[in-house]
């Protein structure tokens, strides 16, 4: 028999760190009056496009200078070192019509840019690949990001915001949120129950994520385009998944009090599987171990797992003897887990007995 742990409904806030602006380019119209007035119109009617910010604008339009920033507000008492990083900025205008009227990027977490007035929707993208070949906001819609594109110190983010501009030059503030999620495990505790295996350590080899989505849209949802560690096994090792190889041994009776930390992309899988035939499941968190010279594994099967939200077993308890296949669920009764869901800010604790 097989449990899992369902993310419960959560609202997220993404804190940052403000960095210097980075001034983008200015577009000015320069007419000299040796000009004759017919070339004067057809410049006045010509589209104009900055090489720099891929800027949209007819020369006819009153521009407007836009400092446009991603807030650092608030607290961060659940953030571990670099997962709020802003290391570089994408923003997007979109006029009413999801025209792109222009498009900037630049290093650390502010740029300014030129628009003209009216009614604008700002889309920012950080810490992620060039999306300067994106020319509509359908376009940007549908972008997909690969989960190879984030590091512990680089998440990936996304977010927008609506603003109508007037003839002063402004400042646009747009949170953004994390696309990943962070699952964590706290402590891992040898319980085992049957007397023969009083004497005998729990040996940790590698604790790791499975199962795992490998895209996410920077907008929106959809169903992943592809999986990565799929049934269980841990094929690709990179820090965002994979512990690295462990050499903890636990004792009977005694915990193990490191953490570790993981992020993966939301998985909107609703029913778990445990066929050994690969299809969507449910991302798990394997610890895998060596007991008596045998390997065992313990996989916990997370479900509804969120962008932004984190994860974050607080005790595992093992009371049994593992599965010898991290795609076969363990014995209920091997293994008292404790899992607390969060926004990276406050939670819920479930308790869960596999």
């Amino acid at each position: 028999m097989e449990s899992h742990l369902t993310g419960v409904n959560m609202l997220t806030d993404i804190y940052f760190n403000q960095l210097n602006p980075t001034e983008m380019y200015s577009f000015e119209k320069i007419f000299k009056p040796a000009v004759s007035a017919a070339m004067a119109a057809s410049l006045l009617a010509c589209t104009m496009t900055d090489p720099e910010n891929k800027a949209v604008v007819t020369a006819e339009d009153g521009m407007i200078s836009v400092n446009v920033s991603v807030p650092a507000k608030g607290t961060r008492l659940l953030d571990i070192q670099g997962e709020s990083n802003v290391n570089s900025l994408q923003v997007f205008v979109f006029s009413s019509d999801d025209r792109l009227e222009a498009y900037a990027s630049g290093d650390g977490s502010s740029l300014t840019l030129d628009c003209t007035s009216g009614e604008k929707e700002f889309m920012a993208v950080t810490n992620a690949p060039s999306l300067e070949s994106i020319l509509t906001k359908s376009e940007l819609q549908s972008a997909v990001s690969d989960l190879s594109d984030n590091s512990p110190s680089g998440l990936v983010m996304s977010g927008s915001v609506s603003r109508t501009l007037s003839g002063a030059d402004t400042d646009v503030e747009i949170p953004v949120a994390r696309l990943v999620a962070r699952i964590s495990v706290r402590e891992i505790t040898n319980g085992l129950s049957v007397p023969g295996y009083y004497d005998s350590s729990i040996e940790l080899t590698d604790i790791y994520l499975s199962d795992v989505a490998g895209t996410c849209p920077y907008f929106g949802t959809h169903e992943p385009e592809e999986w990565i560690n799929k049934l269980g096994i841990a094929e690709e090792t990179s820090e965002l998944l994979h512990s690295g190889n462990l050499s903890g041994s636990i004792s009977h009776g005694n915990t193990y009090r490191t953490s570790h930390y993981f992020y993966c992309y939301p998985n909107p899988v609703s029913d778990d599987s445990s066929s050994l035939t690969w299809c969507p499941r449910f991302t798990r968190l394997v610890i895998a171990t060596e007991i008596e010279g045998e390997t065992y594994y313990y996989p916990i099967a997370i479900g509804n797992i969120e962008a932004n939200h984190t994860y974050d077993i607080e005790h595992v308890q093992i009371n049994r003897l593992g599965s010898d296949n991290p795609a076969v669920p363990v014995e209920v009764g091997s293994v008292s887990v404790s899992i607390k869901v969060m926004d990276w800010e406050t939670g819920t604790v479930t308790d869960v007995t596999i």
